[in-house]
C-alpha cells in the first residue's frame, strides 16, 4: 500500500481519538452541572477526567506509532504497549469513576437514553459490537480490514458524541 493511504488511515485513527476526547470532556462537563461540590460524587469527576485523559494518551500513542511506522518503516514496540496500558487503565478508571459518581453519572446517562439521543447511542453501541465481531472474524494484517475497523470506530465515536450533544442533562 502506498504511504499516502497508510497516512490517511493514521489520520482517521487520530480523528477517532479526538472524537473520544471531545466526548469525554463534554461528559465530564455535563457531570459538573448535576449537583453541588458537597456531593461525594464530586471527587469522582476528577477520576473520570483522569480516565478520559489516560485513554486519550493511549490512543495518541497508537496514532504516533502508526505515523512513525509509515514514515520511517521502523516499529517502535513501546508505543503499542503504552497504548494498551493507557486504554485499558483509562477505561478501568472511567468505569470505577462512573459507578462511584452516583447521581452525576446517572443523570447524564438518563439524558443519553432520552429521545432522540438514544437512537445515536444505539448506533454507537452497534458500531462497538460490530468492532468486536470484526476483531474475531477479520485478518489483523489486512489493510482492507483495518480501513473497515477504523471507519466503524470513527462512525461509532461520532454517534456517541451526537448522542451526548442531544442528551437532556
Amino acid at each position: 500500500m502506498r504511504n499516502s493511504k497508510k497516512v490517511s488511515l493514521a489520520l482517521l485513527d487520530l480523528l477517532t481519538v479526538v472524537l473520544f476526547f471531545v466526548f469525554g470532556i463534554l461528559f465530564y462537563r455535563k457531570m459538573a452541572g448535576v449537583t453541588s461540590a458537597a456531593d461525594p460524587g464530586f471527587r469522582m469527576r476528577g477520576f473520570f477526567l483522569t480516565g478520559v485523559l489516560a485513554c486519550t494518551a493511549g490512543g495518541f500513542c497508537k496514532v504516533l506509532w502508526k505515523f512513525f511506522f509509515v514514515l520511517t518503516g521502523k516499529d517502535r514496540t513501546v508505543l503499542p504497549k503504552i497504548f494498551r496500558i493507557g486504554m485499558f487503565g483509562g477505561f478501568a478508571v472511567l468505569v470505577l469513576a462512573s459507578v462511584f459518581s452516583g447521581e452525576r453519572f446517572l443523570t447524564v446517562l438518563h439524558g443519553m437514553v432520552s429521545f432522540p439521543a438514544v437512537i445515536f447511542l444505539a448506533a454507537g453501541a452497534a458500531g462497538m459490537a460490530l468492532m468486536i465481531v470484526m476483531s474475531v472474524k477479520m485478518e489483523r494484517e489486512s489493510v482492507r480490514a483495518n480501513w473497515i475497523e477504523e471507519g466503524t470506530n470513527t462512525l461509532a465515536q461520532t454517534m456517541f458524541l451526537i448522542c451526548l450533544l442531544l442528551a437532556r442533562a
